[in-house]
């Protein structure tokens, strides 16, 4: 399960939709509590820097300096790094086989469909054994985050 506050989930929709038609990305911040739940307190925007500027509608790449100043952030506020979050355009929030193989920092990742420009569902995941389709976290919405 994942504890996320209202506001840390309206600004992920929110980067989705700023980015569109482009993927968005950034870190999740916040505690990871006993029995492998997370508590997600902020989120952190990183620059989609994938090196073929066209492709970034399906690829993303999380800016250096932005994964070190969150990490700065993280450790100032008594909080780490969890995972990452991005966005699909006109895809489901599902993972897809290239987040399958290269989503292995952290342990939580937050995807959010972009349609049209619309925010559509954001999803939770825990990497594990390959199978991302049996690792879906239940998302608990904290609406006084």
């Amino acid at each position: 399960m994942v504890r996320v506050p209202a506001d840390c989930r309206e600004e992920i929709l929110e980067h989705g939709v700023q980015e569109y038609p482009w993927e968005c990305c950034g870190l999740l911040l916040g505690q990871q509590g006993a029995a492998g739940g997370s508590q997600v307190r902020r989120i952190s925007r990183a620059e989609n820097v994938w090196q073929v500027p066209t492709r970034r509608g399906d690829r993303f790449l999380l800016a250096p300096q932005d994964l070190l100043r969150a990490g700065r952030r993280a450790r100032h506020a008594g909080l780490e790094i969890l995972g990452t979050y991005h966005s699909h355009p006109d895809r489901p929030a599902r993972p897809s086989h290239r987040d399958l193989q290269h989503l292995a920092f952290g342990s939580l990742h937050a995807i959010v469909a972009v349609w049209q420009g619309v925010p559509g569902e954001v999803t939770w995941w825990r990497p594990g054994g390959g199978a991302w389709g049996d690792n879906r976290v239940q998302e608990v919405l904290e609406l006084l985050g």
